[in-house]
């Protein structure tokens, strides 16, 4: 045991010599006390040796001292004991103790407490972490009664059924609850275990730990509560903005329609016509500045939505040029088209895109001098084998080999080269020199952009400076065959030979008055209402084939004016409203009405509408 030779003589000085440094002492003053002359006879004592070979053991030493004499003469004169090597059994305890310290040390660090619930006498027994988060004794048996007594009523339940379901499925217990402390406090607690079962399978014991959860429920509850703030803020916002735009366009609804109409009027002098027709391109620039500031906020909020379909983008190039044609020549400008690519046909939203390339065409016209030249020129790349681009949008068909440029240049005023890498960001117009002279918002690269990278393309601008001109070119991917359209595209048609009677609901009395006089210029008979039970009465009284109906009025909406008017009988509706959300078309469609105007309306769309509207 002391890894001597068995003919090794053992002396009492080599005994100690072989005795642990830290335990010699010790040991020595327990033998010294044990043959003292008031020695105890017995002692007991464990320590540690070091054997020659260098290896630690442990040893619990036994015996008992004999002695001689009586009290006056008594010596101690033998010592008989035991040595028994016990280093296996002090690893293991070392071993547990270091791993209770561990778990120990765990627990205190993530604040969780141990709990031990003994079914068979249903008292539970708590650690002092535990007990201080439930306010109960630590360390005592507690009946399992008492802990659901402090359980939150709306909680106990919840509780109960979980500890029921583990036990019967043999799997794990989570539950999340709150106790009433006894001081009247409440708190969130997560508890987690499993149970023990005997030979027989009958569940004797389930022990597991306790956290406290307060701090997270509280955070997750600001959370929701910001949350609901932001949601209701942007919803106000939405309101705010919609409300507005509505009341923007409203008024200029009679300025616009009356403008078209006089300057169509070959009585007035060429100069006033002249006049009125810049007073309707005025009102079309400020609805366009409205229109962007709800398309930005669209987009924003990832809410912009795209309508999806085969496009040639030459036809869309085509389109937007001839829009700009009055522009160009009362600037006297110059357009180049130079359509050279082989492949144009894109998986995209014909009005959004034509939206992007107006907004371009419209920059270039805006900051080019009178007589300065702008060009549209399209080529076609070839996209890398392995690269090819998938087309943005759902149920796109399968994308091309190739990618279509589109560039649009001018001669115009150009871009400084510290506005270029901005010149895409929201009312960024390249420096405030630019928006004090040439004026705008410069929200409509933005929304170009947007628009671009949701059609899986993009946009950039490059200049030679100041006074040089300015150059955007966009890449789309191309589709490799046209998609098949689902049936032939209605035509608009106006309505010929067939007198309308048309009932016409809305509460601004301008626009009220210029739009049942432009609807009877039109030949049509028209009734006016000015709210909904107005307009009830009226379709009470007679029948309509029409209704064109604002949705904002002062009794209610138009939406409820539709619905209604409809289950008396079928009959067309055009919807007229400075609303133009897509969840207000939605629901305008989904009320009944055919068409959805969005204020102000020109001439050319109420025509459309009215065609477009009647079966």
């Amino acid at each position: 045991m002391f890894g001597l030779p068995p003919e090794a003589e053992i002396t009492y000085a080599l005994f100690l010599s072989l005795i642990h440094p830290e335990d010699r002492l010790r040991v020595d003053q327990h033998v010294q006390k044990a043959i003292g002359p008031g020695g105890s006879e017995d002692y007991n004592v464990d320590f540690r040796i070091v054997r020659p070979d260098g290896a630690l053991r442990w040893i619990v030493g036994k015996g008992r001292t004999f002695f001689q004499g009586s009290d006056g003469t008594r010596r101690a004169v033998r010592m008989i004991g035991t040595s028994m090597d016990v280093t296996e059994q002090k690893n293991t305890e070392q071993a547990l103790r270091l791993s209770e310290e561990r778990l120990r040390l765990a627990t205190e660090a993530a604040q969780v407490g141990t709990w031990d619930w003994d079914l068979l006498t249903n008292q539970n027994i708590w650690d002092s972490r535990s007990a201080q988060l439930l306010g109960l004794p630590a360390n005592e048996p507690i009946s399992h009664d008492r802990f659901l007594a402090i359980v939150h009523p709306d909680d106990r339940h919840a509780a109960v059924q979980r500890k029921e379901a583990a036990l019967k499925e043999r799997g794990e217990f989570q539950v999340e609850f709150r106790v009433i402390r006894p001081d009247g406090s409440t708190r969130w607690l997560l508890s987690r275990g499993h149970a023990f079962y005997d030979e027989h399978g009958r569940a004797i014991r389930m022990m597991g730990v306790v956290m406290d959860t307060t701090a997270r429920r509280e955070y997750e509850n600001r959370l929701c509560e910001e949350k609901d703030q932001a949601e209701g803020a942007n919803r106000a916002k939405d309101q705010f903005l919609a409300t507005l735009s509505h009341e923007l366009r409203t008024p200029l609804t009679p300025v616009l329609i009356g403008a078209e109409a006089m300057a169509r009027d070959e009585k007035l002098p060429d100069d006033v016509r002249e006049e009125l027709r810049m007073i309707g391109q005025n009102v079309s620039l400020e609805a366009r500045l409205i229109d962007d500031l709800l398309d930005l906020t669209r987009i924003v909020r990832g809410k912009l939505q795209l309508a999806f379909e085969a496009v040639d983008v030459r036809d869309v190039l085509r389109r937007t040029a001839e829009t700009c044609r009055a522009d160009l020549t009362q600037k006297s400008l110059c357009l180049e088209m130079r359509p050279e690519a082989q492949h144009t046909t894109v998986w995209g939203d014909p009005a959004r895109l034509q939206q992007v390339f107006l907004n371009l065409l419209k920059n270039s016209i805006k900051f080019t001098p009178d007589g300065g030249r702008i060009g549209i020129r399209t080529w076609s790349i070839s996209r890398p084998s392995g690269a090819a681009a998938a087309p943005a949008g759902e149920q796109s068909p399968a994308a091309g080999d190739w990618d279509v440029g589109i560039e649009v240049w001018d001669t115009g005023i150009g871009i400084e080269p510290d506005h270029l890498g901005t010149i895409f960001n929201a009312f960024e117009q390249g420096g405030w020199q630019v928006t004090q002279r040439f004026g705008g918002l410069g929200l409509g690269l933005a929304i170009s952009k947007a628009i671009v990278e949701m059609h899986g393309g993009s946009i950039d601008a490059s200049s030679a400076g100041k006074g040089k001109g300015a150059q955007f070119a966009i890449t789309l991917p191309t589709i490799a065959a046209p998609m098949p359209q689902a049936g032939p595209a209605r035509e608009t048609r106006p309505v010929v030979g067939r007198r309308l009677r048309i009932l016409l609901v809305e509460d601004h009395e301008s626009t009220a008055k210029v739009l049942a006089s432009l609807l009877r210029s039109f030949d049509h008979h028209v009734d006016v209402a000015a709210t909904v039970q107005e307009a009830l009465k009226l379709s009470g009284e007679h029948e309509y084939d029409l209704i064109v109906s604002d949705l904002g009025l002062p009794d209610g909406s138009g939406l409820d004016l539709m619905r209604q008017l409809r289950q008396r009988t079928p009959i067309a509706g055009i919807a007229l409203s400075g609303y133009g959300m897509e969840e207000d078309v939605r629901r305008s469609r989904e009320a009944g009405f055919a068409q959805h105007l969005i204020k102000p309306v020109n001439l050319q769309q109420l025509q459309t509408a009215l065609a477009n509207a009647m079966p």
